[in-house]
Parts: C-alpha cells; sequence; structure tokens
C-alpha cells in the first residue's frame, strides 16, 4: 500500500521502508497533484463497486479500459497526470547474457541473494493464497516453474522472476485461478508490442496504482489475525 502512494499522488517518493515514506509525503503534502488523487480515487471505488456486484467483468480491467479513455477525452498528460507511455515495439530477441564481463564471485553471490529471497518469498506467498481455497502447495513444482521462468527470462535479459503478493492479487481480483491466465496475459502482451503499442500510452499512473491498492487491500485478513 505504501509503495502505491507515489503513484496516487504524482509525488517522487524517495524514501523506502514502511514509515520514512509518510513522513516524506507529509513533508511534501504541497507538491500532490490533486488530479491524479483525485482520479485515482475513483478508480478504486470503482474496483469496490464491481467487486460487491459480482461485475462478469473483472474490474482492473474495466478500470485500465474507463482510465485509458478519461485520459483521451480529458487530456490528462496536459495537466500534468503522470502517464505510462508508449510500450517497446516488437518482441525482445533471446541472446546468452554477457556474464564475462561480471567478477565470478560477485556474479555467484548476487545470484545466490536472489535465489534465496525469490524461493523463500515466492513459496510463502504461494502458501498464503493456497490456504484460502484449501489447496496444498508443491514445493518441488514451484521451485522447477520458477527455475524454468527464470532461465527464459534470463535469456531475453528480463528481471528475475518470482511470486509476488500484489501481482497474485491482482490475477485474483480479475477472476485467474489457472496457469491460463498466464498463458493469456503474455499472448495479450505480445499483441501489444507487435501492433498496439501505442494503445496504453495514456493509460494514468494513478489507475495502476488504484488497482494494486485494492488488490492489497484484499490481502488483510484481520478475522485470521
Amino acid at each position: 500500500l505504501i509503495g502505491q502512494i507515489g503513484r496516487l499522488t504524482g509525488v517522487a517518493i524517495e524514501s523506502d521502508g514502511l514509515l520514512p515514506p509518510l513522513i516524506e509525503i507529509v513533508q511534501k503534502a504541497s507538491l500532490i497533484h490533486w488530479l491524479s488523487l483525485a482520479f485515482g480515487v475513483a478508480m478504486f471505488c470503482l474496483l469496490v463497486a464491481m467487486a460487491r456486484l459480482r461485475s462478469p467483468v473483472p474490474g482492473p480491467l474495466a478500470v485500465v479500459v474507463v482510465a485509458v479513455l478519461a485520459s483521451a477525452a480529458f487530456d490528462f498528460e496536459a495537466r500534468g497526470m503522470s502517464v505510462i507511455g508508449s510500450l517497446p515495439a516488437g518482441l525482445p530477441v533471446p541472446a546468452l547474457p554477457r556474464v564475462a564481463d561480471w567478477p565470478i564471485r560477485e556474479l555467484v553471490l548476487s545470484a545466490a541473494a536472489i535465489w534465496l529471497v525469490s524461493i523463500s518469498s515466492g513459496l510463502v506467498s504461494a502458501r498464503s493464497f493456497a490456504a484460502k481455497d484449501d489447496l496444498k502447495v508443491d514445493a518441488d513444482r514451484e521451485i522447477a516453474g520458477l527455475g524454468a521462468a527464470n532461465i527464459c527470462a534470463g535469456l531475453f535479459s528480463g528481471l528475475p522472476v518470482t511470486i509476488t503478493n500484489s501481482r497474485t492479487a491482482t490475477n485474483m481480483a480479475a477472476g485467474c485461478r489457472s496457469q491460463w491466465a498466464g498463458l493469456i496475459a503474455a499472448a495479450a502482451l505480445a499483441v501489444l508490442l507487435l501492433y498496439m503499442n501505442e494503445a496504453l500510452r495514456l493509460l494514468p499512473d494513478t489507475a495502476l496504482g488504484a488497482i494494486l491498492v485494492f488488490s492489497a487491500l484484499g490481502l488483510i485478513d484481520l478475522q485470521g489475525l
């Protein structure tokens, strides 16, 4: 939730951690872009309403469409609202990483740290979400899947892949319940990169913040706590 303060307010938050960003936004209150904040709150309210009405259309998808149309109609970018901009054109080309330029000790230690954090936090997230539907997590299969995903990401100069709370919650909020969600998302992204890299250019960052805030709130189980 705190990580979305910058997106929702339009203020560049430089602090990390739990309390420093809150202190920083109070100190920078005069810099808040109120149109961004108001629109983000409106998109959050739309997500809440669609969830309570059990809309057959996924709330995050509706927010993206509404936000892009509103941004185009009212020219939010010209009014100072941050937008995501154009997507890169074309698909990335696979290539072997140039590891020869890295000191072997730094490379191994960095990779080990990423592996440890990714596996430990990823399995905790997987088990947390599985518990919601009384499912069991096969750690061996999860690790094999993460390993394959990271090999593919490495060949395309991508970021390390793991299981994250906020993105998984966003999927759950959109009604995703199987691996088909990832396959369809990958296909949709490929179409955007190849043919429609300008389609989401006007999507306001604050709308993405609203989606993540809504998803994060769904992770809080007061009764369980």
